[in-house]
């Protein structure tokens, strides 16, 4: 190993410990704040589901123990809204740095294959990496909440409430963490196009990453000039893998519930909720259905998304959606 590789090594293994013990502190503190009798409506949460709330948040799986509506404050909500705001924002950052690490310990061909596939050829520093992705969640959240909250802002007592429903809401689809201030997830809105149409935008964003929404942000803003711009290897198979998946998963849904848990639905209603279904179970964790009611044939389509989950440098969890598309073209 040259000296060049075993130094590129080393500061690879030393973000990788920092990255680690940062979320370990994230989750600790998050941890401690979530037991403070003033974060929780029934005098503070005990030590094992204040530590799984805060883990569950910080690393956006949306499992939950508590319902985070009803048994937790509104000061209690603001620590599980930050902890999976930091923990997103980590997740993608952290998993966009280990492919530039890994592309530069690599040899020189792979160093390339490796810019070509997913950087279009450009270089980036880790500081624009970090800005960049900062930059892009805090825009699509925005966007995300504004929408919400024009559908919303006559659906509460008050505006703050309903202001507080959408930035919760669209912070936690865009990183895919499927927490809900609803008892019965988005259930109540199964039948709400613009909630649907909003939540698996954000949903499908946080799932493409950095690297795909820098490459259509750029592609976007060449064609308002006049100009064309190829997206690149990673971008193609990202958004062909994910539209498929999308599709597939959502057939499958709608043929096998048709004459099951959604029998009794219009058939605008049911396409719905089977595509609402095929977009968050992929990685987000929302429902509109009673997942309690599902065929086991429908819960394996549903385990099949999740498996593959989202895109590298991502939100989204799963073994990738580029893992598939190698398996296609294999």
């Amino acid at each position: 190993m040259t000296v060049t590789h075993r130094t590129t090594h080393r500061s690879g293994m030393n973000a990788a410990r920092t990255a680690l013990m940062g979320f370990a502190v994230v989750i600790l503190a998050g941890t401690c704040l979530l037991m403070l009798p003033a974060c929780s409506r029934v005098g503070g949460l005990g030590f094992v589901d204040a530590l799984f709330t805060a883990t569950s948040a910080t690393c956006v799986t949306g499992l939950i123990v508590v319902d985070t509506g009803t048994s937790l404050s509104p000061l209690g909500q603001g620590v599980v809204l930050l902890l999976i705001q930091v923990g997103g924002i980590g997740i993608m950052t952290l998993s966009a740095f280990t492919l530039l690490m890994f592309g530069r310990r690599s040899s020189l061909a792979m160093s390339d294959a490796i810019g070509g596939s997913y950087l279009g050829g450009r270089r980036i520093r880790i500081s624009t990496l970090l800005l960049g992705t900062v930059a892009i969640t805090l825009t699509c959240e925005a966007a995300g909440a504004l929408f919400l909250l024009l559908r919303w802002r006559g659906d509460f007592a008050g505006t703050g409430e309903a202001v507080w429903n959408s930035m919760f809401h669209a912070v936690s689809a865009f990183c895919n963490a499927g927490f809900s201030l609803f008892p019965d997830s988005l259930c109540g809105y199964a039948s709400d196009p613009a909630v649907n149409v909003v939540i698996c935008l954000l949903i499908i964003c946080g799932g493409l990453g950095f690297f795909v929404l820098t490459e259509l942000a750029a592609k976007a803003a060449a064609a308002r000039t006049g100009r064309r711009r190829r997206l690149s290897f990673h971008a193609r198979i990202v958004l062909s893998i994910s539209a498929l998946l999308l599709v597939v998963g959502a057939l499958f849904f709608f043929l096998l519930e048709r004459s099951g848990s959604m029998a009794g639905l219009t058939l605008p209603d049911a396409v719905m909720r089977s595509v609402f279904q095929s977009v968050t179970a992929r990685t987000a964790g929302f429902n509109t259905v009673d997942i309690h009611g599902l065929s086991n044939a429908s819960l394996f389509t549903l385990i099949f998304l999740m498996f593959f989950g989202g895109a590298p440098g991502s939100m989204a969890g799963g073994v990738k959606v580029t893992t598939l598309g190698v398996v296609l073209v294999v």
